[in-house]
Order: C-alpha cells, then sequence, then structure tokens
C-alpha cells in the first residue's frame, strides 16, 4: 500500500492498523469494538455495494472517500511554464464526501479504498485509512492525527541551555585573551571570567534539568481498528446520518 497505514481485517476478529510516530493520546484500539449507534437503521446495500460504519473518537470529523488521483504538466509554450522557470506539473486528489460528521455510515464499493478523516473542531486534525469494503458490514474507529506544542518547562530549558552556553563561551574567551602585562588577566577581567563560567554553568545545569523534565513539540499519528459485524448490531440513539 502506498498509504502510511491500512487496516487489515479478519471475519469478526479486530486487527489494529498504526502509523509510524509516537502513539495518539486517543488510541482508537484501546476502545472495545462495539458499532457506533446510528440514528435510523441504514437501507439495504444495492448491488456491489457494501456498509461501512465511520467513527472518531477524537471528536465530531467529516468523512471522504478518494476517488481518484492525476497530474497534468504544462508545455513549455504554456504562460505558465515561463513563469516557473520551466515545465510545470500539478498533481491533483478527487474525492467524494461521505458524511460531515461522524459517527456514520456510508456505502461503498467492494475493494479497499482511501478514506479521510478531517477533524469538525479543528481541521489540523486529520488522518486517512485505507478501508476493505466487502459484502459484510465494517465498522471503522480511529483517532486523528496531532501536534502537541512542547510545554514551558521544556522551552525554559532551551533557553536556559543557550544562555548557558552563550555565558560559557564569553567566561572563556575571557580566559583565552587575556591583557595584563605578562599575559595575565587583569583583576576586572577575572572577575568577569569567573562571574559569566559561574553563570554559565548554573544556566546550563537548571536548563538541562527543564529541559529534561518538560517535552518538545510531538506529532502524534492516528490509529484505527476495522471489523466485521452483523447488521443486527445497529442500534439507535446517538445522532448520525448516512448516505
Amino acid at each position: 500500500m502506498p498509504f502510511r497505514r491500512t487496516c487489515g481485517c479478519a471475519l469478526a476478529l479486530t486487527t489494529g492498523c498504526a502509523a509510524t510516530g509516537l502513539p495518539s493520546p486517543d488510541v482508537a484500539s484501546s476502545i472495545a469494538p462495539e458499532v457506533p449507534e446510528l440514528e435510523r437503521h441504514p437501507p439495504p446495500a444495492g448491488p456491489g455495494m457494501g456498509l461501512v460504519v465511520i467513527d472518531s473518537v477524537s471528536g465530531p470529523a467529516e468523512a471522504e472517500r478518494v476517488t481518484g488521483r492525476g497530474s497534468a504538466t504544462s508545455e513549455p509554450g504554456d504562460p505558465w511554464s515561463y513563469r516557473f522557470g520551466g515545465r510545470r506539473t500539478d498533481h491533483w486528489v478527487s474525492k467524494e464526501l461521505l458524511c460531515t460528521s461522524t459517527p456514520c455510515a456510508s456505502y461503498m464499493p467492494y475493494g479497499e479504498h482511501e478514506v479521510t478523516l478531517v477533524s469538525n473542531e479543528d481541521p489540523r486534525r486529520s488522518a486517512t485509512y485505507v478501508v476493505d469494503v466487502t459484502d459484510k458490514p465494517r465498522a471503522l474507529r480511529a483517532s486523528l492525527d496531532e501536534s502537541v506544542p512542547g510545554d514551558t518547562s521544556y522551552w525554559l530549558g532551551v533557553v536556559g541551555l543557550g544562555a548557558g552556553a552563550a555565558a560559557l563561551a564569553a567566561g572563556a574567551y575571557f580566559l583565552a585573551s587575556p591583557t595584563a602585562p605578562g599575559g595575565g588577566l587583569t583583576p576586572d577581567e577575572g572577575v568577569a571570567a569567573a562571574t559569566l563560567l559561574g553563570t554559565g554553568a548554573v544556566l546550563g545545569i537548571v536548563g538541562g534539568v527543564l529541559f529534561l523534565r518538560g517535552h518538545g513539540p510531538r506529532r502524534y499519528e492516528g490509529h484505527g481498528i476495522e471489523w466485521t459485524f452483523d447488521e443486527s448490531d445497529l442500534g439507535a440513539g446517538r445522532a448520525s446520518s448516512y448516505r
């Protein structure tokens, strides 16, 4: 598969599909498989179409199915090609809207389909999964990617380490460049060098402790599970939709 995560399956059994990177704080595979409750029971599937119920544990999300990919290359005579200094290639992706908010149910042709989820609360959070659609109803529960900024301790540690390194470098410069007769340090240079070296050491130690106690920027990759279920498992109660 060309995509970074693929959900494998076995009949009536769950299988994990995980992306590389740090584990997501809301890993979908940590939740016992349970078909999301729908507002109303979906109608029977048409020929060659399979039912897929989609849910996101990261909050409501819009679901789309990738229906095609392509590219177009401009010829040298195209005005755009001169603007960009030569031949230009544009890539495009066509998608079909499955639902505007999860949980929802959708019908898709049999086969593997790339399904993209984008958070309704934070468009920066998204995830892509490959879903295997069969004649048996399928369910996909997923979490979305998330970027977490570094905490205060981490950034204070970075500042402390940087400031400590600068102070140590300045103190070393005084030691390496004495101006007193005979190659020694003047009293002022001695005080300055000692002060800078001591300050640099303290800042470095404090900064290092803060740096190690904090956490830097992290990128969590979404995870998901996909499984086959019986239509009798579909319930009602949670707001949802199907198409």
